[in-house]
């Protein structure tokens, strides 16, 4: 994998999210306990995307499909992302399932966050934290 081509993915998925006005968490330079973090963490309707870009020939490390795994298995959605069509596709996903949940079950999962911090907020205050 070439890194003109890595950094072609990258721009290309950067202006995509940008488009679609999904929040993109601060990028920080790999310490040891970050190690294996995907290239690129989004939050996108409640929920953590974690997308590690590889062009067709790349293969990713045994950590960062470690920290895949962790993000998938804590609710998150943890990719490995060879073009901007399966982000495309993701996003669609999402969407698509939201409305769905919206629809039949009155779940939005924005209104839920901010409900448990109101719940939180009322619990410090009650408690005196």
């Amino acid at each position: 994998m070439t890194k003109t081509k890595e950094s072609k993915l990258e721009q290309e998925i950067e202006k995509f999210m940008k488009s679609k006005g999904i929040w993109q968490l601060a990028r920080y330079q790999a310490q040891s306990s970050q190690n294996g973090l995907p290239d690129r963490l989004y939050l996108y309707k409640g929920i953590l995307l974690g997308l590690e870009l590889k062009t067709d020939e790349g293969k990713p490390t045994k950590l960062q499909l470690k920290k895949i795994e962790e993000i998938n298995n804590n609710g998150g959605i943890g990719l490995i992302v060879r073009n901007v069509e399966i982000v495309n596709q993701l996003i669609e996903l999402i969407d698509d399932y939201t409305k769905i949940l919206n629809s039949y079950y009155g779940i939005d999962f924005i209104s839920l966050a901010q409900n448990i911090r109101k719940d939180l907020e009322w619990w410090l205050k009650e408690y005196e934290y």
